[in-house]
């Protein structure tokens, strides 16, 4: 549906109406966010780093579009960073597509304060999220991590503030060391989950910071993107999708699992209230001379009107959708 670059950083954020925004950083200080509309016209916005750092009265900065987020109104909350001389240019935007409007709602001030990161935060890497009506800002660099959140409402009402959501990441045991490969997302009931891809460990965490280990279905390979919950008019109708890749697969199968099963990666799992739908390479219908058997998604969102899915798949570069077929 879309070809991007393989194996690139890649940022999706689900609009208002199927709208579906996407971004891969390349360094570039006139890189602008684009869209993909229900027809399949990609549009270029009119935000770009170049324009932050002018807000900022730092025309000569070098900022960069780390990460975005979409609101329920239609707006996109934008996360850059960067430097001019020896001021960080770290800051959230809300950018709104209708009338292309962008206004800073937390300054640079403000997250290097809150974040207890200095002038180190323009090296954190950085993820957001939305949960219910709060965001979520994951910054992390080989020193520190920071989670940093504020009331979407407050963002609508134009008085946003940014303020640390906890001290650290912990489970019942202590405190989780994170690592750079660990990817969160939100989900349609409005938790945040948590994937270590290297190993698999999944969390589900709360806005305590507390994170609760989920077990993934046994004898599969480790996960690469976060299972998708899948909501329903009732709990009958609600599922979780997950994606296996063919490589990593774990090294002791169970014996319920069928050599199909077993050789047949990259697959789809549904896991229902009453049943589970095991889609193996075989059956996923893709377009033709599509790689199939070395797909990869490293990101997926959900599309809430349908329960469709868009996914980019790291191998091939192409951002797809994942239709529905098991309705």
């Amino acid at each position: 549906m879309l070809q991007l670059r393989a194996n690139q950083r890649t940022l999706l954020a689900m609009g208002t109406g199927g709208q579906v925004y996407f971004h891969q950083p390349d360094g570039s200080a006139s890189q602008v966010l684009q869209s993909l509309d229900t027809t399949g016209q990609v549009r270029a916005t009119t935000l770009t780093p170049l324009r932050i750092a002018k807000l900022l009265n730092a025309p000569d900065g070098r900022p960069a579009l780390r990460a975005i987020a979409a609101l329920g109104d239609g707006r996109v909350v934008a996360y850059f960073n960067g430097s001019s001389r020896r001021d960080s240019l770290a800051c959230l935007v809300l950018f709104d597509p209708a009338n292309d409007q962008v206004r800073i709602i937390a300054s640079p001030e403000e997250l290097v304060r809150e974040s207890r990161m200095g002038l180190t935060i323009d090296l954190a890497d950085a993820q957001m999220v939305v949960s219910g009506t709060t965001l979520w800002l994951y910054l992390r660099h080989v020193d520190q991590t920071a989670v940093l959140r504020l009331d979407t409402r407050a963002v609508r009402g134009g008085e946003a503030r940014v303020a640390r959501a906890f001290e650290s990441l912990r489970t019942e045991e202590g405190v989780l060391s994170t690592k750079p490969e660990d990817v969160l997302s939100t989900q349609a009931d409005g938790t945040v989950w948590m994937l270590r891809p290297s190993s698999g460990e999944l969390w589900r965490v709360n806005r305590d910071g507390l994170a609760f280990a989920n077990k993934q279905p046994d004898s599969r390979p480790r996960l690469s993107v976060i299972p998708m919950l899948l909501p329903g008019l009732t709990e009958r109708d609600r599922a979780t999708l997950y994606f296996f890749p063919a490589e990593d697969l774990a090294p002791a199968l169970d014996a319920r699992a069928s050599v199909e099963e077993s050789s047949s990666y990259p697959a789809l799992l549904l896991v229902g209230a009453t049943e589970e739908r095991f889609i193996d390479r075989q059956r996923l219908e893709t377009r033709p001379a599509f790689p199939t058997y070395a797909m990869h998604l490293t990101h997926w969102i959900l599309e809430p009107q349908t329960n469709d899915v868009f996914a980019y798949d790291a191998m091939s570069g192409e951002v797809f959708r994942i239709k529905r077929a098991w309705k």
